[in-house]
C-alpha cells in the first residue's frame, strides 16, 4: 500500500518500503541541519542525525516531502523517547497517506515501552473509521501491508540504535 504516490479511486497505491539502518557509527552522524537539503529515496525512510549528545531518528514523509522527528535518544543511555509519546515509555510513529488529490491523511501506529508494535489491522481499522468518507474495510488489507510493511525497518533501526548507544559507552 502507498503513501507517497496518488492512488485514485479512494484507494492507495504500491510502493517499495524502506530499508533498516543496521551499520550505525555514532561518530559518523551528520548533525540535523544535513537533512535541510536532503530528500528521503522511499516513504518513512529512517535517517540518524547527532545534536550535541543525543541521537536524533527522522523519516522521510513522501506525501508532504520533509523529514519527520520520530524521537531521540540520549549517547550512553537505553531509552528511545518517541516525539509523539504516551508518557510511558511508548509512543506512535506517524504514516502519511496520499488518496490521491495530493492532500495528506495520517494514520497513527502505536509502540508500547517495550518496543512491540500494535497489531496492524487495528490501527488500519482505525484509520479507516476515521477516514470513512475516503475508505472502507475493502482497503483494510492494504492499509494494514503497508503499515506493516512501512514500520517495520524504522522499529529494527530504533532497536539498532539502541545497541549502537549501549555499545558506545
Amino acid at each position: 500500500a502507498g503513501g507517497g504516490g496518488g492512488g485514485g479511486e479512494g484507494g492507495v497505491t504500491n510502493e517499495d518500503p524502506p530499508e533498516a539502518i543496521t551499520a550505525i557509527n555514532l561518530k559518523q552522524l551528520l548533525p540535523p541541519e544535513s537533512l535541510r537539503d536532503r530528500r528521503g529515496a522511499a516513504d518513512m525512510e529512517p535517517a540518524l542525525v547527532c545534536a550535541a549528545e543525543t541521537v536524533e531518528l527522522h523519516c522521510w514523509a513522501a506525501v508532504t516531502k520533509r523529514w519527520r522527528l520520530v524521537g531521540t535518544i540520549a549517547i550512553g543511555g537505553s531509552a528511545f523517547e518517541f516525539e509523539q509519546g504516551d508518557g510511558l515509555g511508548g509512543g506512535q510513529l506517524l504514516l502519511e497517506f496520499d488518496l490521491g488529490d495530493g492532500k495528506p491523511l495520517q494514520a497513527n501506529f502505536s509502540i508500547d515501552a517495550a518496543g512491540s508494535p500494535e497489531n496492524e489491522y487495528m490501527a488500519a481499522q482505525r484509520f479507516i473509521h476515521s477516514n470513512f468518507e475516503f475508505l472502507n474495510n475493502n482497503h483494510l488489507e492494504e492499509i494494514a501491508r503497508k503499515i506493516r510493511n512501512f514500520t517495520a525497518p524504522v522499529l529494527a533501526t530504533i532497536q539498532n540504535l539502541k545497541i549502537a548507544v549501549q555499545n558506545s559507552g
